[in-house]
């Protein structure tokens, strides 16, 4: 059966770390990561137009991957709900079944800025405390 893992936590909380260390000990992962495909398409440029646009690329992407047999690694924040909702549909969409596990980052607020403030593309402390107070 295959496999879709959900990474679950704030910018700087270790999910690509995570992702690239599962793809390392097994080769059958395939990462997707909505922050890749937003540089890709958009040099990073946010809008909630793109945005949406981005969510159904990450749809099709996930649906295609499955179907062609991949296990999958989801690499966003997915601290919404309904950004796990619409992963969730998508698989009901492929007609796969799949497990899905959901992992939850742990690491604390205050790792994840200092974290986060040694990368060149920061989000920023201001973004990560918001996302924290919203959702955790």
């Amino acid at each position: 059966m295959k496999k879709v893992l959900i990474l679950k936590g704030l910018p700087g909380s270790g999910k690509t770390v995570y992702a690239k260390e599962v793809m390392n000990r097994e080769k059958d992962w395939i990462r997707i990561s909505r922050d890749n495909l937003r540089d890709m398409l958009y040099f990073g440029d946010f809008s909630r137009e793109k945005e949406d646009r981005l969510v159904y690329y990450m749809k099709m992407i996930l649906v295609d991957l499955l179907r062609e047999g991949h296990d999958v690694i989801v690499d966003n924040c997915h601290l919404d709900p309904n950004h796990i909702a619409l992963i969730h549909e998508s698989i009901l969409f492929s007609g796969i079944a799949c497990d899905v596990d959901i992992k939850e980052m742990d690491t604390s607020l205050e790792e994840c800025i200092a974290r986060d403030s040694l990368r060149p593309d920061s989000v920023g402390e201001k973004v990560i405390r918001k996302m924290h107070d919203r959702f955790l």
